[in-house]
C-alpha cells in the first residue's frame, strides 16, 4: 500500500517498522524516508496508515509516547488496515479518538457505531444514528429490522438486558455464523 502511495500516487511516504532492518529494506526497494518511531513517522502527515498483525501490534504502534497518535497533528486521519478486534476500537474511542470502521458485519456495527453511513457503488444510501439505520433500514440489515426493530434493539447485548424481567423474552443463539431468534 505504501509503495503504491509513493510510486503511483506521487505522495511523500515516511515508513516506520518495529524492525528497523525491515524498514530499511523497504526504503531500499521503494524509496521514501525511514522514521525511528511511529510518532516520528506520523509528524506532519495528513494521513497515517498502519497494517500490523493483531490487537497488541496495533496498540504498540499507536499508543504511548512513541505511538503514531502522539505524533499526529489535529485533523490528521489514521487508517488502520489491521484485522483488529472490536475491543481495540472501543479502547481508542474511549481515549477520545474518532474511529471509522468499514465493515459488512452488522453485529459489530450495532455494538460499536454511534453513526452509520451505508454506501452502494460509492453513493450514500443511508446515514444516521446507528439505532435508526440498523433497525429501520432494510438496505442495511433486513434480518435485524424484521426481528428487533419493534423494540429498538440493535444488538444481542441490548436484547439480553431488556428481556430480564419481561414476559416476552428474545434470545439470540449463534449457529453456523447465523443468528437464530428464539421467542419464549
Amino acid at each position: 500500500m505504501a509503495g503504491h502511495l509513493l510510486k503511483k500516487g506521487g505522495h511523500e511516504v515516511t515508513v516506520y517498522n518495529r524492525s528497523a532492518a525491515k524498514a530499511g529494506a523497504w526504503i531500499g526497494t521503494y524509496g521514501g524516508r525511514q522514521a525511528p518511531t511511529a510518532a516520528a513517522a506520523a509528524q506532519g502527515a495528513a494521513l497515517v496508515c498502519a497494517c500490523v498483525g493483531n490487537d497488541e501490534d496495533l496498540r504498540s504502534v499507536t499508543v504511548g509516547p512513541d505511538g503514531a497518535f502522539a505524533g499526529m497533528e489535529k485533523g490528521a486521519v489514521f487508517v488502520d488496515n489491521t484485522t483488529a478486534s472490536a475491543e481495540v476500537a472501543r479502547e481508542l474511542a474511549a481515549e477520545g479518538h474518532c474511529v471509522v470502521l468499514a465493515t459488512h458485519d452488522v453485529e459489530v456495527v450495532a455494538q460499536l457505531a454511534d453513526r452509520v453511513i451505508v454506501l452502494a457503488d460509492g453513493d450514500v444510501v443511508a446515514d444516521g444514528p446507528a439505532r435508526e439505520v440498523v433497525c429501520h433500514s432494510p438496505i442495511f440489515a433486513p434480518q435485524i429490522a424484521k426481528i428487533l426493530a419493534e423494540e429498538g434493539y440493535v444488538d444481542g447485548y441490548q436484547v439480553e438486558e431488556a428481556r430480564v424481567g419481561k414476559a416476552l423474552t428474545v434470545r439470540l443463539r449463534y449457529q453456523n455464523g447465523r443468528v437464530r431468534v428464539l421467542r419464549g
